[in-house]
């Protein structure tokens, strides 16, 4: 973030259609603001004495300027777009242990070719999307498409797809 940014923000500018996360950010950016000059200030005493040797309080004041730089910029990103949380990424990582487990199953049942994986066959490109859903639904019915489970445990992938899924089973 630029000092010019933070210094309109706390002077009451908003982002652009994004009144109510401008009005939240603002006790972050004056914060950060007054970390910053007080940093400033704290480092170029620092300079007159000893640049090899920083005292505990410069120290202290770089972590507390590094703590809310950090709450900042998340709660900046945060207002601008979705952040995934730890379940977000977890329920990721089960599709794409599905999508392995497919692929696996699939070439032991010599339903596909490992050459066909490796040249990218269009045929299976547009096959493996469905042979997953239909693996996932049959045989892991546990797995990231389990249609009982609350529609926030599934991932968003899928979750548009809910009611088809139900039928499809």
């Amino acid at each position: 973030m630029t000092y010019f940014f933070l210094q309109c923000l706390a002077a009451g500018s908003t982002i652009m259609q994004r009144e109510i996360e401008s009005a939240a950010l603002r006790p972050l950016a004056r914060a950060l603001i007054g970390s910053l000059d007080s940093l400033r200030n704290m480092l170029k005493d620092q300079c007159l004495k000893n640049i090899n040797n920083y005292s505990d309080k410069v120290k202290s004041a770089l972590k507390h300027f590094d703590v809310i730089s950090s709450e900042f910029e998340l709660s900046y990103v945060s207002a601008m777009v979705p952040v995934k949380t730890a379940l977000d990424y977890d329920t990721q990582q089960d599709v794409i242990i599905l999508f392995c487990e497919t692929v696996d199953r699939a070439v032991k049942e010599k339903l596909l070719t490992q050459e066909m994986i490796d040249d990218y066959d269009a045929a299976l490109m547009f096959t493996l999307p469905r042979l997953v859903i239909v693996c996932g639904l049959v045989i892991f019915p546990d797995g990231p498409l389990n249609v009982d489970v609350p529609a926030s445990k599934m991932s968003e992938l899928f979750r548009p797809y809910r009611n088809v899924l139900r039928k499809i089973r």
